[in-house]
């Protein structure tokens, strides 16, 4: 076996899968049921702390699951990626946000951060690869999806 296959055990995918939905519910517990406790309380600080950081910076809770703004929609799923404190937030009524609050974007793009750090994981689990190789291909992945929603939007205006 080439060092570039990576063998996989039985029983290893469902775990896999087991983490992915402990770390949505909560973040870090992914790391923490793999075993991996610093990783684990890393993740949980730093995400958390963005994510309150974004809520108290006045960022919009978005929901939006519509076609019509494809960045939109990219938003909001990446924000729901957060998990179960997105919903506990949107329930405990801070999802409106404030446009006008001079922190307002720092708050959207604090959030959108952390759903992009757990998205990668979710590639890592499920490609069985290292993080920083993950969290290139979450970030290529969304680039090249930001260009062809781009294109799609507008395709008369070319990338000149």
């Amino acid at each position: 076996m080439s060092d570039s296959q990576v063998r996989v055990r039985p029983g290893e995918s469902t775990r896999a899968v087991s983490a992915c939905v402990f770390a949505w519910l909560l973040p870090g517990a992914g790391h923490l049921y793999l075993g991996r406790r610093g990783k684990g309380l890393i993740f949980l600080g730093a995400i958390g702390a963005l994510f309150l950081l974004g809520v108290a910076m006045d960022s919009r809770l978005t929901l939006y699951l519509g076609f019509e703004d494809p960045l939109a929609l990219l938003f909001s799923l990446a924000q729901m990626a957060i998990g179960v404190p997105y919903f506990a937030a949107r329930a405990l009524g801070f999802e409106a946000g404030k446009v006008t609050s001079v922190t307002y974007e720092y708050g959207n793009t604090f959030l959108l951060v952390a759903g992009l750090v757990l998205g990668s994981f979710v590639v890592k689990q499920v490609s069985h690869g290292e993080y920083p190789l993950a969290l290139a291909q979450s970030l290529m992945m969304m680039a090249l999806l930001l260009i062809i929603l781009s294109w799609l939007w507008n395709p008369r205006s070319g990338f000149s």
